[in-house]
């Protein structure tokens, strides 16, 4: 591989070139369990005996879009609130740096557990929440690359698109079909065999569990 006409996606996976997570952040996390959920959801989440003893009524089915608390809907049904799951309700984005000494270039990635406001799961406690929360991550949005060499760097897709990184302190944004390629790769295969996939998953977890 020459290094000034690269392609980037074959760069990820080649199991000659190392690379390294810099820099993992995170710049939002919430866990809770004082979120609202669409009536319907809670519903659904109700055990068969206590659905069997309130059924769906009209006035019911007219809320079933409503967000409310489980709380809310046990007084609603005026049943225990304790026969209503209650989920923890989790969001975390973050953003982190692959960075490879070999080609002297960085990419900026962000990773979310969901493209939702908060993701509701059912489990006991706040730690197995984040714990299924992390299972589920995936990268997001733009890609920015830092050329850290002396050297112009074409950068290639699959299709040979080129996009000249000049040397510059600063990142530049890949082309949107450039990041949308890298995105699919690191998101595609959660595989062990997926180097990049497997680093950025243990940087991860190191800053969230």
């Amino acid at each position: 591989m020459i290094k000034n006409n690269l392609i980037l996606q074959t760069a990820l996976t080649d199991p000659d070139i190392t690379w390294q997570v810099h820099n993992c952040k995170i710049s939002e996390q919430t866990v809770k369990q004082d979120g609202k959920l669409p009536l319907m959801y809670h519903y659904d989440a109700l055990p068969d005996e206590v659905k069997t003893a309130h059924l769906l009524s009209a006035d019911l089915l007219k809320q079933f879009s409503t967000p409310m608390t489980a709380q809310d809907v046990a007084d609603k049904l005026s049943v225990d609130a304790t026969l209503i799951p209650s989920p923890w309700f989790v969001k975390f984005v973050g953003t982190a740096v692959l960075f490879c000494e070999q080609l002297q270039l960085a990419i900026r990635l962000k990773f979310t557990n969901t493209a939702k406001d908060l993701d509701p799961i059912y489990c006991a406690s706040k730690t197995d929440a984040m714990k299924i929360a992390v299972q589920d991550w995936h990268c997001f949005g733009e890609v920015f690359v830092l050329n850290k060499s002396s050297d112009v760097l074409t950068i290639l897709d699959l299709d040979d698109n080129p996009f000249e990184l000049e040397p510059m302190p600063s990142y530049q944004q890949l082309p949107t079909a450039q990041s949308i390629a890298i995105l699919t790769l690191i998101d595609a295969d959660t595989s062990a065999q997926n180097t990049v996939r497997r680093i950025l998953d243990k940087a991860i977890r190191d800053r969230l569990l």
